[in-house]
């Protein structure tokens, strides 16, 4: 009759796993970055920043992450996105705080997909410190988020879209420890 699939998987290898296990969790993760590369990949203004053959590239590379396991992921590859990410920040004027997530739809995408490259990270660490994952492999994820931040700065240069960066002024006044705000008081902070 075949065995209940309520609760388990069949990992490579015809191993059973419970649905939650982390491996699965991480290449979920490793899954959604993947079709996240490729919608910002179809974006015109990709194409115009010369993102094209650097998105697809990553793509291949996500799938290699999925498939390393214990033996290992080429260093080069980490080095190679590090260099990219270099090359993409050249003429980029320099940062003078944080960037707020936004801009022409690549960029979007593209600050969407190193949100969940940041996730897939913390999900290889996690693997590697039980030794079900080389710890290149993390390595590489954290080069990669690098590199996809840069594009989205890139793919917004090219569309010309400003960056928006996060201002501290609009968090407002320094609290204090017993939570009052230092400078004014509650009622003059109401009517600002």
């Amino acid at each position: 009759m075949g065995r209940p699939a309520f609760g388990w998987t069949d990992m490579r290898g015809a191993r059973r796993v419970m649905k939650d296990d982390p491996r699965l969790a991480f290449g979920g993760d490793l899954d959604e970055l993947n079709c996240l590369l490729g919608a910002a990949a179809a974006e015109p203004q990709a194409a115009r920043a010369g993102l094209g053959a650097i998105l697809l590239s990553a793509q291949e590379n996500v799938l290699a992450v999925g498939c390393a396991g214990r033996r290992g992921f080429p260093a080069v590859r980490v080095r190679s996105a590090a260099e990219t990410r270099r090359r993409l920040e050249a003429g980029l004027p320099r940062l003078r705080g944080f960037v707020l997530p936004g801009g022409c739809r690549a960029a979007v995408w593209l600050h969407l997909a190193r949100a969940v490259c940041r996730r897939a990270e913390r999900g290889a660490v996690a693997l590697a410190r039980r030794g079900l994952l080389a710890a290149e492999a993390a390595e590489y994820l954290n080069a990669l988020s690098g590199l996809l931040f840069s594009a989205a700065r890139r793919a917004n240069a090219a569309a010309r879209r400003p960056e928006v960066l996060w201002s501290s002024s609009a968090y407002g006044r320094a609290e204090s420890k017993s939570g009052a705000r230092s400078g004014k008081s509650r009622k003059a902070s109401r009517r600002a």
